[in-house]
């Protein structure tokens, strides 16, 4: 919250990539190995850099404060949520038009299909709104209790994983999408809501993190659940597996941090 944006490598080191007058509300970042993109938001506008964090690519404006973005698998679109809807860029486009998504409210988070199939926002009203790309066809996924704070995809497309529960909720986006289906659910913990949700990059396997701390590992087609951190302490408010899901890092509400080291699990 000092309006900055750093890198810290696996040895400690902390550099500073950008210093503005805005606080720096959303991080994002795509690579292959051989090249990258980060991208990070202020206010309504959305900055594109490259791999090393110290060239600016380009700015995209926003019609209201952006409020989360995504980078597609391939790298080649990003699109950002904000008041009103969503957009939709192509990162290397040499002029920068992008395509609008329209749904009247406000719109707090966002997730892209793997294939580019769809575009979900969560809203405040404790709901989800997407977007099937091919022709801007509308769907509402509802029934939630709390709002939905994490939200992703799983490594094939098949499921929208999300908490906003006191289980994981699972949305099918196969065989026609998600609309007048009902979600599955994984293992959670009664009356705690599910806050961070992570899916495995090679495995149908997908993180929880909870409102106590607590995060588990669920493998929905084998139906076990390995519990790899207790509760206690703040919530889980951060939650992402490494790009060969070797590891898992997470943080929590009440500064802390750490990584669970998967390989021999």
């Amino acid at each position: 919250d000092d309006c900055a944006l750093r890198r810290v490598g696996a040895d400690g080191a902390v550099t500073d990539l950008a210093r503005g007058r805005r606080w720096i509300e959303h991080v994002a970042s795509w690579s292959d190995g051989k090249s990258g993109v980060i991208a990070f938001a202020a206010g309504k506008q959305v900055e594109l850099r490259d791999a090393a964090g110290t060239r600016t690519l380009k700015v995209l404006e926003h019609p209201s404060t952006v409020s989360g973005i995504v980078f597609d698998a391939k790298g080649k679109r990003i699109a950002a949520s904000h008041y009103n809807g969503a957009s939709l860029w192509f990162v290397h486009a040499k002029v920068d038009t992008p395509r609008r998504l329209d749904w009247k409210g406000s719109h707090t988070g966002i997730a892209i299909h793997p294939g580019g199939e769809a575009l979900v926002t969560a809203m405040q009203e404790n709901d989800l709104h997407g977007w099937r790309l091919s022709d801007g066809h509308n769907m509402r996924m509802s029934g939630y209790p709390a709002k939905v704070q994490s939200m992703a995809f799983s490594r094939t497309g098949k499921w929208l994983v999300t908490g906003g529960a006191d289980s994981v909720v699972m949305w099918p986006f196969f065989g026609g999408g998600p609309m007048g289906k009902p979600p599955s659910e994984l293992a959670g913990l009664p009356g705690v809501i599910c806050r961070r949700v992570a899916c495995h990059p090679v495995h149908e396997i997908v993180a929880a993190g909870f409102a106590d701390g607590t995060i588990l590992l669920e493998d929905a087609a084998a139906q076990r659940v390995l519990p790899v951190r207790g509760g206690g302490g703040g919530a889980v408010s951060a939650l992402a597996f490494s790009p060969d899901g070797s590891a898992l890092g997470f943080g929590t509400e009440d500064g802390q941090i750490g990584i669970v080291d998967l390989a021999s699990k």
